[in-house]
């Protein structure tokens, strides 16, 4: 992995390439040891700090996420099934509140999917 540093203003901006080339900033955001809480904030889970999603560190190390963005594998969930689990979650989220389902009973994404998949397919887009 080659380094490179620019200059952002006043800022510097460390980045990386990982193996198949692609250019990744060296930040919070871009480490296996990030955290997301359910406000959205970033936690470093190393340390147990708050983050800011440009902050780093010496500890940081590469998301796999990042490390793989390159390769000629993977798959892509269409829009239509991302559409389907949003409406899904949303209807659930309706009749908790309504009183008519509780929490506990809302259907796991293994269920979602298999319920798409019987109507519709593949989840996966075809690219």
């Amino acid at each position: 992995m080659k380094k490179k540093v620019t200059k952002n203003g006043s800022t510097r901006i460390y980045s990386v390439r990982n193996d198949q080339g692609i250019k990744v900033k060296k930040c919070c955001a871009s480490c296996i040891y990030r955290g997301i809480l359910a406000d959205g904030s970033r936690v470093c889970n190393l340390m147990q700090i708050m983050r800011e999603g440009k902050d780093k560190c010496p500890s940081w190390e590469m998301a796999p996420g990042h490390r793989n963005a390159g390769k000629p594998y993977g798959r892509v969930k269409s829009k239509q099934y991302l559409r389907y689990v949003l409406t899904t979650r949303e209807l659930e989220s309706i009749a908790i509140q309504e009183g008519r389902l509780q929490e506990i009973d809302r259907a796991s994404i293994e269920d979602i999917r298999e319920q798409y998949r019987e109507q519709h397919g593949s989840e996966y887009a075809i690219i």
